[in-house]
């Protein structure tokens, strides 16, 4: 069996994989409409009746999609720029900017925005990003990279060697 995984190229071994995960998406697709017949052809009447969404703030909409575009400009440009400008940097700038325009314009105040934040969610992405720093610096994340490496490209191995196996 062996012999038989030398003469697959890697070419070969994508497309028995991807051949494989196709097959998979479309018996996905075409099974969705038999096992919830119910909800698939569910017709939904009377929408017309339905009104439009309106913006209420038209103001603060261009201006804050104004600050998200800029941000995303300085995301990709900030470390070009003759002063470097860190994300951390941006982000938190627009952050504050978005705020401003919120308590300017009276469409909601600063201290209901930030009671609606989760702030346990925020803790604990800073911490997570702290831990991963420490194990970047210490070097154990590349060893746990080179050793999954190892192990996952076993399991790469195994599955070409199943595909092979299955299409004949």
């Amino acid at each position: 069996m062996l012999v038989m995984l030398n003469i697959l190229t890697l070419e070969q071994a994508i497309g028995h994989i991807a051949k494989s995960h196709t097959t998979l998406g479309l018996f996905y697709g075409v099974m969705v409409p038999f096992l919830f017949k119910k909800i698939w052809r569910t017709q939904l009447s009377n929408l017309d009746h339905l009104p439009l969404p309106t913006i209420q703030y038209p103001k603060v909409l261009i201006l804050e999609s104004i600050i998200f575009l800029l941000v995303l400009v300085f995301f990709v440009v900030g470390k070009m720029l003759p002063v470097s400008v860190l994300p951390v940097t941006i982000a938190l700038l627009s952050a504050v900017l978005c705020l401003l325009v919120t308590h300017c314009s009276r469409t909601d105040s600063v201290n209901n925005i930030l009671c609606d934040v989760d702030w346990s969610t925020i803790l604990f992405f800073m911490s997570i990003f702290v831990v991963i720093g420490a194990l970047q610096k210490t070097g154990v994340i590349s060893s746990a990279s080179g050793f999954l490496a190892i192990i996952l490209g076993k399991i790469l191995l195994w599955e070409v060697l199943c595909c092979y196996l299955r299409s004949g």
